[in-house]
C-alpha cells in the first residue's frame, strides 16, 4: 500500500491474447494522475500512463483464481501467473502520485514526475498458494514529501479441506528519507482464515511482529475481521 497507484479517472484498454498455448493479458490506461475525489486543480498539465503485462506459462487459473490469495478453487494442475506493471505520473503534486498529501515548500506547491514499477507472481496447486510482489517508486531527484523507495512482499498459505487456511507473510519496505539515507521496516505475519462462502463471507485474523531499522524495540499488531459481501 505504500507504493500503490490506486484508482484514477481516465480510459483503460484490456486485451486477452496468447503466445502459442500461453495466455497473455495486455492492459493500458491513460488517466489524470490525480487519484480519487480531487477538487483542486493541478496547475501543471500532466497525465498518468500505465501499462501491464500478465503471463500464464502453465495455463489460465480457474474462475479468476489469479486475482485472490487462497486457492479456493483447489487447482488440480500447477498454475502460475507473472505480472509486470509500470506507471509514469507526470507533474504530480501528491506524495504518492495518485495518493497522499499535497506537497508544498516555502514557495508553494511542488510538482514532480513519479515512476512506479511492480513485479508480481501467483502460484497455486491443490490448496497451496504462493504470492510474491516487488514495488519501486522513484522521482528524478529526491524531494521531501514524495514517498519514494521499494518494497517486497512474500506470502504462502495452505487451504485445508475444512476451508480453514493457515498462511504466513514477510514484508520489507524501504522508504528514502534523504538523497543518501533510507528507513527500512520489516514485518513478519501469521494468518488464519475461515472461508464460509468464498470471499463473500469470511473470517480472518493475523498477528504481526514489526521492526524498524535503527530501533531495538519491535511491536506487535493483532487484527481480526469478519467480511460479508453480495
Amino acid at each position: 500500500s505504500r507504493f500503490n497507484i490506486d484508482r484514477d479517472f481516465g480510459i483503460q484498454y484490456r486485451h486477452n491474447n496468447s503466445i502459442g498455448e500461453m495466455p497473455l493479458i495486455l492492459s493500458g490506461a491513460i488517466t489524470t494522475g490525480e487519484g480519487r475525489n480531487i477538487t483542486v486543480v493541478n496547475e501543471k498539465l500532466g497525465m498518468a500512463y500505465t501499462g501491464r503485462v500478465e503471463f500464464y506459462p502453465l495455463g489460465s487459473f480457474t474462475k479468476g483464481g489469479d486475482y485472490f490469495g487462497a486457492d479456493l478453487m483447489r487447482e488440480d494442475k500447477h498454475k502460475l501467473a507473472v505480472g509486470v506493471s509500470y506507471c509514469f505520473n507526470q507533474n504530480t503534486n501528491r506524495g504518492g502520485g495518485q495518493l497522499g498529501r499535497f506537497v508544498t515548500d516555502s514557495l508553494g506547491k511542488v510538482y514532480t514526475d513519479i515512476s512506479t514499477l511492480f513485479v508480481d507472481l501467483m502460484y497455486k496447486y491443490k490448496g497451496v498458494s504462493v504470492m510474491a510482489e516487488y514495488a519501486n517508486k522513484q522521482t528524478p531527484e529526491f524531494i521531501s514529501g514524495f514517498a519514494t523507495g521499494s518494497g517486497i512482499n512474500v506470502q504462502a498459505g495452505y487451504l485445508l479441506q475444512s476451508n480453514y487456511e493457515v498462511s504466513s507473510r514477510y514484508t520489507q519496505v524501504e522508504l528514502f528519507s534523504s538523497p543518501t539515507a533510507s528507513a527500512i521496516t520489516n514485518e513478519y505475519t501469521l494468518c488464519v482464515s475461515k472461508y464460509f462462502v468464498g470471499h463473500m463471507l469470511k473470517w480472518q485474523t493475523d498477528i504481526s511482529y514489526i521492526t524498524n531499522e535503527g530501533s531495538s524495540d519491535g511491536e506487535y499488531r493483532f487484527r481480526v475481521q469478519l467480511e460479508m459481501g453480495i
